[in-house]
């Protein structure tokens, strides 16, 4: 009996090391990985880790390239030291974002490192947005000299268990990209609303409080809106992915849908702005369209009647560069979770 006590003694032992030895090893990567570059001393001081335990976690990290020999230092006391540089080359993904030119589809495809450096940029024509079409492109990207892990898509419409519930135009209700992926090849793909990930990557690349509501508003001028309600860090989704689909508002159902003048466009973000503050009561607003001067939608925002009636005063931020939030937001989507997710920092 006691034998078996002290084997389960040790087993517990060793399962409690692993567990130590994994925390350290998640808090150093994720230290180097902000940092760039370090010697063993800086890495200890920066972690509280041990110099005996950096020594050990650093030689495993050189054996697996996620940290390279960077060259010797030479310090104020003692012999020179080996910096040590992250490899933000150790992993890419691809992201890809759907998105409307001229009345037309396109998808832009970049693949970037660790540290969102594009190592590799093309746009493909996407005018006839068929699933062979789709499937075409991806192997197309498969082909190309540099591995990437995984790919992460910027799609305008709705997606709930991996089925379009709503989209531009209605030519991709219903399809499922997981399961037309999975023909190709077997990199996971990860699909989200480009409203979603403008917002969150405006949110991102300027310090907005993500821990607070934000409203997010995409709207091109000869489309639909996209809205996204961004709560505590967390996507509202709702029932089937349809939260904020805005094209099902009142205001957006008429004759004269999508608008094609920058005023009528203005309006209809405020009406928009007006509904969302009473329903949502958001801390911030972001707004985001590329083709409509900033300074039209401040005034017509403004001019808003029942804006000024509100109690709730939010802020708003103004996206100026969508594909830049896109990409950022993308970065998000393909990292999430890991110890590389922005919004860990």
């Amino acid at each position: 009996m006691n034998e078996i006590m002290k084997g389960r003694r040790r087993t517990k032992m060793t399962s409690d090391s692993n567990l130590i030895r994994e925390s350290n090893l998640g808090k150093l990567k994720m230290w180097l990985f902000q940092k760039g570059a370090a010697l063993k001393a800086e890495m200890a001081e920066g972690t509280s880790i041990s110099v005996v335990t950096i020594n050990a976690l650093v030689k495993e990290l050189v054996a697996d390239r996620t940290i390279l020999e960077a060259g010797q230092v030479q310090q104020k006391l003692g012999r020179p030291a080996i910096e040590y540089q992250f490899n933000y080359d150790k992993q890419h993904f691809c992201l890809l974002s759907m998105q409307e030119e001229a009345n037309q589809l396109v998808i832009e495809a970049k693949m970037v490192n660790l540290q969102q450096e594009v190592k590799f940029a093309e746009k493909y024509d996407f005018s006839m947005p068929t699933m062979g079409n789709f499937q075409g492109i991806i192997k197309e990207l498969l082909a190309q000299p540099l591995a990437f892990d995984k790919i992460g898509l910027s799609f305008p419409g709705k997606i709930h268990q991996d089925v379009v519930t709503s989209s531009w135009y209605g030519k991709f209700d219903g399809w499922n990209f997981r399961e037309l992926m999975q023909e190709v090849t077997e990199k996971p793909l990860i699909v989200q609303n480009d409203a979603h990930l403008m917002t969150i990557g405006y949110c991102l690349n300027h310090h907005v409080g993500r821990q607070e509501t934000i409203v997010g508003i995409f709207y091109p001028k000869k489309s639909m809106p996209g809205i996204t309600i961004f709560a505590g860090g967390h996507l509202v989704e709702g029932h089937l992915g349809l939260a904020g689909e805005a094209k099902f508002l009142p205001m957006m159902t008429g004759p004269n849908q999508p608008v094609q003048n920058d005023a009528a466009l203005a309006g209809n973000l405020a009406d928009i702005v007006a509904l969302y503050n009473v329903i949502i009561a958001p801390h911030a607003f972001v707004l985001s369209s590329e083709s409509v001067d900033r300074q039209v939608i401040e005034q017509a925002i403004q001019a808003d009647t029942y804006l000024k009636q509100h109690p709730n005063k939010p802020a708003f931020y103004f996206d100026q560069s969508f594909q830049e939030s896109v990409q950022s937001g993308l970065f998000w989507l393909v990292t999430q979770k890991t110890i590389f997710d922005p919004t860990n920092f």
